[in-house]
């Protein structure tokens, strides 16, 4: 992904609040399953390398 298509989602989600409340549920999910110790799927693994 480049750099400009990440420019744009980002400025879609501050402009979004469905989509700024969707994205905070995705993360909030996966850090809750990451500290329980359950294993995540490899998409979540990207979304949490990607978020660091």
């Amino acid at each position: 992904m480049s750099t400009d298509s990440i420019n744009i989602q980002k400025d879609m989600f501050s402009y979004d609040s469905f989509a700024q409340d969707l994205i905070k549920d995705l993360y909030e999910t996966i850090g809750y399953k990451e500290e329980t110790g359950r294993d995540l799927t490899v998409l979540e693994q990207n979304i949490l390398s990607n978020m660091q």
